[in-house]
């Protein structure tokens, strides 16, 4: 059971059928039976709720950020209970890989542990895919197990095996766990995520594991150690005087492989999208040029605090109320930059998710316009970790459409106060292209003149007037 929940409230959750199989499925991982007995028996039973559980996580995540009309509570219910399939599911793989870890003799026998060594690896990758799709940080001790456990394949010879034919060996599992964590995935909006596990399982296959002082080029590379709890971090290979058995993820061929896949598709291969290309082409440079912090960040400890909306729809109602607009959600402010802000408070009646508009405004302050970044959810509760970017000053309710020859209907805009800024939901920019702003009943045409930003979401573009009011 969600151990946050009351009785009442579960009786509740079991209403949807769904969280009712979920419920059940996680007690049935949880179950003494599942923990106990020898262990190609038991490997046999966790294999099946493996099955069941791999079967739902996609139903689970898919309420995640409302994408089948759920709510934002029933969103983070999912989440949680996604987490918790998750997680049980890879701690009884730990729990049997110890066990087939006491194993001795010739292969034929230990073959039970090699598959409890596999799919511990594996359900620790799917814990990563999980905790990526809900901006979720990895459960302490996360990295520390999963290193342990390739060193211990290393040292019986075991990674290039793996618990089934056409199933990845140990080595290629771990190498996408340690790729999965160098691509910032918490920066990625929703319909990305699944394109970026897609890559990092295509790439891994053509990424090495080489240790930092057999590196034939001395520059900056993702290293890590095999004896801390740390996942691979960008920096320099150490001298060798300094010692230590660091290790470096070489992306060089997978690299070069994404490249080929954006150059020149792959023969009987579908074609990338013009969403999988962004996504493409964005890992291949974080993973040879991590992107930098631009702004010094300033810690701010005056407990101050700001209201936040998100969703065109709702920040097109409080722009259109003005100052006197309900509260929205009260974040703390833990830092600002020249840039934005980090914000951290309880999201429990909104979906935040990075390439979302925002309206926020310090207490007493007018309403200011940013566009989500990143989020962090805390696992067992409603906490939230939010970078804004700010976009511009006083958002102001507008309606926007294209001009063409058969009329698009209007769509809500934001006209942000102080600039010929106008933000627009999805993708309509064109240089030059012209638009018919309504802004308060005077209509004018205007053309788009540049792009400042935008996400899967959203595009931010400065106007100028494009010609004299319509009739």
């Amino acid at each position: 059971m969600l151990a946050s929940d009351a009785a009442g409230a579960l009786v509740e959750l079991r209403q949807d059928p769904v969280l009712a199989k979920g419920l059940d499925l996680l007690a049935a991982v949880c179950a003494p039976d599942a923990a106990g007995g020898k262990l190609d028996e038991r490997l046999q039973l966790l294999r099946q709720h493996h099955g069941r559980v791999a079967d739902l996580l996609p139903q689970l995540l898919a309420r995640v950020h409302g994408s089948d009309g759920a709510s934002a509570e029933q969103s983070r219910t999912a989440v949680r209970l996604a987490q918790q399939l998750a997680r049980a599911m890879h701690q009884a793989f730990k729990q049997a890989a110890a066990q087939g870890s006491l194993t001795k003799g010739l292969f034929a026998r230990q073959r039970p542990a090699v598959e409890a060594l596999s799919l511990a690896l594996l359900t620790g990758w799917e814990l990563a895919c999980v905790y990526a799709h809900t901006y979720t940080a990895l459960p302490a001790r996360f990295w520390a197990e999963c290193h342990q456990f390739f060193a211990h394949a290393v040292e019986q010879g075991w990674e290039s095996k793996s618990h089934g034919p056409a199933e990845p060996s140990m080595e290629e599992t771990y190498i996408r766990i340690l790729l999965m964590s160098m691509t910032g995935a918490n920066r990625y909006e929703p319909y990305q995520i699944g394109t970026l596990i897609d890559l990092v399982a295509e790439a891994a296959p053509h990424t090495g594991i080489v240790a930092a002082h057999r590196m034939a080029e001395d520059k900056a590379a993702f290293l890590f150690r095999l004896d801390e709890d740390e996942p691979p971090a960008f920096g320099l290979p150490p001298a060798p005087a300094e010692g230590g058995s660091r290790y470096v993820v070489d992306v060089k061929e997978a690299v070069e492989v994404l490249q080929r896949r954006m150059d020149e598709p792959r023969a009987g291969a579908v074609p990338l999208s013009r969403r999988q290309r962004q996504v493409y082409e964005r890992v291949r440079r974080e993973w040879q040029y991590p992107a930098q912090r631009r702004h010094e960040r300033r810690s701010r400890a005056d407990g101050e605090r700001v209201e936040m909306v998100s969703s065109m729809a709702v920040c097109w109602d409080i722009a259109q109320q003005g100052d006197g607009a309900q509260a929205g959600t009260v974040f703390d402010v833990l830092n600002t930059s020249d840039s934005g802000m980090l914000l951290q408070g309880e999201s429990d009646s909104q979906h935040l998710i990075p390439g979302e508009i925002v309206a926020y405004r310090r207490l007493g302050k007018p309403w200011q316009t940013g566009m989500i970044r990143w989020v962090g959810f805390q696992a067992e509760s409603l906490t939230t970790l939010c970078g804004i970017e700010h976009v511009g000053g006083m958002p102001h309710a507008v309606m926007i459409a294209p001009v063409m020859a058969q009329m698009e209907p209007y769509q809500h805009a934001l006209r942000l106060q102080g600039h010929s800024t106008v933000v627009i939901s999805g993708h309509h920019f064109h240089p030059f292209r012209e638009f018919h702003l309504d802004d308060g009943g005077e209509v004018t045409r205007i053309q788009a003149i540049k792009l400042v930003f935008q996400s899967a979401l959203y595009q931010v573009m400065a106007y100028q007037a494009g010609g004299s009011k319509d009739e």
